[in-house]
């Protein structure tokens, strides 16, 4: 199931949030920059009064930061349920009956984090002080935080989406997430390496073959666009200062660029960053000016930090200057290293879009793990 909605106004639920006990204040800007950092566990004491009836369900807690979001709930069932959100990781769900608990004044809930999964430990605060824990597991009811700080469900538990996009009054409002885009352009190539010719002609081959190139570095450079940006929003330090003189003139050195920049920006109530990236200062196609970018904002080296293959690398790097030739030129190009004499012919055929494939895979994981 794909999901597309358009709408011309927008009103962003609210739901009602019960401030766990012993809070000092929960929504603090010391609490939701902690709240940022790829690796931690958030603990608190909760008043149990109500927490062991069955049919009372709810939000206990709930909390934004940045663009990833956190969930305490209880259902019908006495199941406490711990929703973390964020663009790099997805949606994941924790889980753990407390029915096994015995009563108690309270309960102390640990909430953990890291990149890899979300953990959820409670215990009594008096008595046996018994410990449940629950694992985090991919979830099917996702949550996604708009741009005005609104948080949208997608999905529920018995209902699987695989796309999401939100317009509102014609404007993208949300779009898929780095991880999601390329999924589906991985999803969408697959599908064509495992078509069917009727004629199964040489030329038909050739033409899948370049037709999947193609998504792959259009996929290529939409990840890392995407994944750029999202980086800013889940609390990474952003070093602006390098990467704009990276991608500046002397003369716009001279003539103070970074002030012209945070100026319209603030005009235009988007950060710095997505300032510049809307305004196409970043090819984030050219897999040279690319990584420029990853390693002056995030201190990220395609070349120096990442576990992949030279060979790998070279190739991404072919394929992306391929690709000018199969949009300009002929979508019936059958050979990738034509212009090279010296080598032996690479014909274009799924065998060798399925090598591209992989290695553009292995890229954008590695590069996915790194970026927390």
């Amino acid at each position: 199931m794909y999901i597309y909605v358009d709408i011309t106004s927008w009103q962003p639920l609210k739901s009602k949030v019960v401030n766990p006990k012993n809070f000092q204040n929960p929504h603090s800007k010391e609490v939701i920059e902690n709240l940022k950092i790829p690796e931690g566990t958030f603990s608190f004491t909760f008043s149990a009064d109500k927490l062991f009836e069955k049919d009372l369900g709810g939000i206990i807690y709930e909390i934004v930061a940045g663009e990833i979001y956190y969930r305490l709930e209880k259902d019908n069932n006495v199941n406490l349920k711990y929703y973390r959100s964020s663009p790099g990781t997805g949606t994941k769900v924790a889980t753990v009956n407390i029915s096994d608990l015995s009563y108690s004044e309270g309960i102390r809930i640990f909430m953990t984090w890291k990149p890899e999964n979300i953990s959820l430990h409670i215990t009594n605060t008096t008595g046996d002080k018994k410990v449940l824990t629950g694992e985090g597991e991919n979830s099917n009811k996702k949550f996604r935080v708009a741009p005005d700080g609104g948080v949208i469900q997608i999905g529920d538990d018995n209902v699987q989406t695989m796309g999401f996009e939100m317009y509102v009054g014609g404007k993208p409002f949300i779009q898929p997430t780095a991880r999601d885009n390329w999924q589906s352009k991985v999803d969408a190539i697959n599908l064509l390496f495992d078509s069917k010719s009727k004629s199964e002609e040489k030329r038909w081959e050739s033409v899948i073959t370049n037709m999947a190139l193609v998504i792959m570095v259009t996929g290529f450079e939409s990840y890392c666009k995407t994944r750029f940006l999202e980086m800013e929003k889940e609390g990474k330090t952003l070093n602006f200062s390098d990467l704009l003189n990276s991608f500046s003139t002397k003369l716009e050195k001279e003539n103070n660029i970074e002030e012209y920049i945070i100026e319209k920006a603030r005009e235009n109530n988007v950060s710095p960053l997505k300032y510049i990236v809307d305004k196409k200062r970043i090819d984030f196609q050219n897999f040279k000016r690319c990584n420029t970018a990853f390693k002056k904002g995030y201190n990220i080296s395609f070349f120096e930090n990442l576990n992949i293959p030279t060979e790998k690398i070279d190739l991404i790097k072919e394929v992306i200057k391929y690709r000018h030739r199969i949009v300009h030129y002929s979508m019936y190009e059958a050979s990738f290293n034509m212009e090279d004499h010296s080598a032996d012919p690479i014909f274009v055929q799924v065998q060798f879009g399925r090598k591209c494939l992989s290695a553009f895979e292995d890229f954008v994981i590695e590069l996915h793990n790194k970026t927390f």
